[in-house]
């Protein structure tokens, strides 16, 4: 029987084999598995999703691409350029976003820098992102803490400016607002932030209305200037507002005028309170502004304006009364349509006997447009809104 005689077997040479193979299988597994290599691939696949048949699939894959944030950046760039058209569109919308968020991120870790400055710098950079820095409330929040006067008054700021996303940092900013350790310029930035926020910062109502009573000017301008903004359905305000008009001081009548245009409610009481403002100081010259303002208030009314028609008519066609002032009144005239049509005759027979002056004053133009809004009574409430 013939035996076959097999080679002669290194048995080293086969184990170094064994294991340089496995050595190798492993390294490339731990290759596929890290983070970079897996993203690569799943961003390849949500590029490609941006052109699915689906609109809910689109729509899911620019939101898990904004997530991934930088890794995906540069196949977002060279898909902007892609033949399909819904995928071109959709990468250039991705990565401006994306480059602001990790913007954000890298401001948000140079509030925890050890330098004063780069932190204020920092507070500044969100601010300048607006609602895009949202996401950075948490830090901006502990940062109203800091130990610098002015990086706490830049990351203040920067809370006003992402507006009413702030909302979560409305508790805070009031404590601010009662700590009377605080600088008036602190809290004069926490009032301001607060008007920003706008309505999500109600609860800091008896806050500002209390600054109206005791603080001093800066104050109650910013406070009045924010009640206009976050007070729409608190009759407190309308109150505290309408008792301003009363104050002597010319700056703090204009802004609390302009407040009461900005919330434009409470008509019945509102209106006939500037109506007296201006008949009383409608031939003041140091008073222009005010009237100027009070005429601007009343046109955010406009429903419940009535009341002003007359005062508006004698300002327009009285000789003592500023020129700028008559034209302000021509055109609020003009503006509140069917409510002066009252107004029409007098404007017409007065433009006819002054017709340069008239036309000078724009006041030949609102009595027609007054008469002809008359003739159609269904259209009367649109755009009647602030």
């Amino acid at each position: 029987m013939n035996k076959t005689i097999l080679p002669a077997i290194n048995v080293n040479r086969v184990w170094r084999g064994v294991l340089l193979a496995s050595a190798l299988t492993l390294a490339l597994g731990s290759v596929c598995s890290t983070p970079g290599f897996a993203e690569e691939t799943r961003v390849e696949r949500l590029v490609r999703q941006l052109g699915s048949e689906s609109f809910d699939e689109r729509e899911k894959a620019v939101k898990e691409l904004i997530e991934i944030g930088a890794p995906a950046l540069e196949a977002l760039r060279k898909a902007a350029s892609s033949s399909d058209a819904e995928v071109a569109m959709r990468a250039k919308a991705s990565v401006p976003e994306i480059e602001r968020n990790e913007k954000m991120l890298g401001l948000v870790a140079r509030l925890n820098s050890n330098s004063a400055k780069e932190r204020a710098d920092a507070a500044s950079g969100l601010a300048a992102l607006g609602s895009g820095a949202r996401k950075a409330l948490p830090a901006l929040i502990a940062t109203v803490d800091d130990g610098d006067p002015q990086v706490r008054e830049r990351a203040i700021n920067a809370l006003g400016a992402i507006g009413p996303f702030a909302a979560q940092a409305v508790p805070r900013l009031i404590r601010v607002l009662e700590d009377r350790n605080q600088t008036e310029d602190i809290r004069w930035c926490v009032v301001n932030s607060l008007g920003e926020i706008g309505a999500p910062a109600r609860e800091a109502i008896p806050a500002l209305l209390g600054l109206i009573e005791k603080e001093r000017r800066l104050m109650k301008l910013a406070a009045m200037f924010a009640l206009g903004k976050i007070g729409r359905g608190d009759k407190r305000v309308v109150l505290a507002l309408m008792k301003a008009l009363d104050n002597d001081d010319n700056r703090i009548q204009v802004r609390a005028t302009l407040s009461l245009g900005a919330l434009a409610e409470e008509h019945e009481i509102v209106v006939p309170a500037l109506v007296r403002l201006i008949k009383k100081h409608k031939s003041d010259p140091d008073r222009e502004d005010l009237i100027r303002c009070t005429i601007s208030a009343l046109k955010d009314f406009k429903t419940g304006a009535e009341p002003a028609v007359p005062v508006l008519v004698e300002m327009i066609v009285s000789p003592e009364t500023a020129l700028e002032l008559r034209h302000e009144a021509a055109k609020l005239l003009g503006a509140l349509g069917p409510v002066a049509r009252d107004a029409a005759p007098v404007l017409s027979a007065w433009a006819k006997n002054n017709q340069a002056e008239a036309t000078r004053l724009g006041a030949v133009a609102p009595a027609p447009r007054i008469r002809k809004e008359t003739h159609c009574p269904r259209r009367v409430g649109r755009g009647t809104g602030r």
